[in-house]
């Protein structure tokens, strides 16, 4: 299995994160995009399985620098097992059946390799929506600070807009490759009250994120770092990705299914730090550093 990168420059291994996010789109779900109970597909299953073990091979890697087997399950599991002595992980969704089920698919991942279910934190939502007894399990409190982070979610205000951008001659009229981009593109003046326009959407993920940098800046250093898997939508992703990274959404485009970003924040309170998650996304920006 491919390792993936720890740290990427000198400059990062001088502080370790206290936080680590990974906000990360749902795999392939449903074709009706306006049907909001929509669930994962068979291949979304599998996008999310591989996905969910690169950031655990990412993991490792931060944690357990030395360890060189990766194509040895068993050296693997126990490099895990090491590495979760040193970290908190935390799934989280955005309360639609697809980020749910993916929180449990995830949650399978670990505990196939050996994770005790009782070091996996999952919210509330996730164990309604199986019907079981939630265990007694306390949280950094980040949730209710990463509302910014839920995207343009199918509702009833939304269904209409949601409709008309994904039509594929109103993406044609704007010139947008996707329906993300026609929603972009779209005047501000033409998208219906109670909907979210690009520019207020990016306002209120960057409110949300300095709350989750003055968390990180309370938490000190701590032995265990904080792993937060934050389960979310394209549209949010997309825009993230365009902010965080500095490529223009248009030329970001749909974040694939099952990919997103790694954000870094730290105990001293410095600015927090991203970097792509994904095949697709991290050609992008190889091929934007590259020009």
């Amino acid at each position: 299995m491919e390792k993936m990168p720890a740290f990427e420059t000198k400059e990062q291994l001088k502080e370790r994160p206290a936080l680590t996010v990974y906000l990360i789109r749902h795999g392939e779900s449903g074709k009706n995009k306006i049907n909001p109970n929509r669930g994962l597909t068979d291949k979304g299953h599998e996008q999310v399985k591989i996905a969910f073990n690169k950031i655990i091979n990412q993991i490792i890697a931060d944690e357990v620098p030395d360890f060189k087997d990766w194509d040895k399950p068993e050296a693997r599991a126990a490099a895990l097992k090491q590495a979760m002595e040193k970290v908190a992980i935390h799934l989280r969704d955005s309360g639609t059946n697809r980020t749910i089920e993916q929180e449990w698919v995830e949650k399978e991942v670990l505990t196939s390799l050996g994770v005790k279910p009782e070091q996996i934190n999952l919210p509330d939502s996730a164990y309604e929506w199986q019907d079981v007894a939630r265990p007694q399990t306390a949280g950094p409190g980040i949730q209710k600070r990463l509302k910014g982070v839920q995207g343009l979610e199918t509702n009833k205000i939304t269904m209409g807009f949601r409709k008309k951008i994904g039509d594929k001659k109103y993406q044609k009229s704007l010139g947008a490759s996707d329906e993300i981009v026609a929603w972009a593109l779209t005047p501000e003046d033409k998208i219906p009250e109670g909907v979210e326009n690009v520019r207020q959407m990016s306002e209120r993920k960057n409110r949300d994120l300095a709350k989750v940098e003055r968390i990180a800046a309370k938490l000190g250093q701590r032995d265990k770092r904080i792993i937060y898997v934050a389960n979310s939508h394209a549209s949010i992703l997309s825009l993230s990705a365009a902010d965080e990274l500095g490529i223009p959404l248009p030329e970001v485009g749909e974040v694939e299914n099952a990919e997103g970003l790694r954000l870094d924040f730290y105990s001293s309170g410095k600015k927090h730090e991203a970097r792509p998650v994904g095949e697709k996304i991290e050609e992008l920006v190889k091929d934007k550093r590259k020009e």
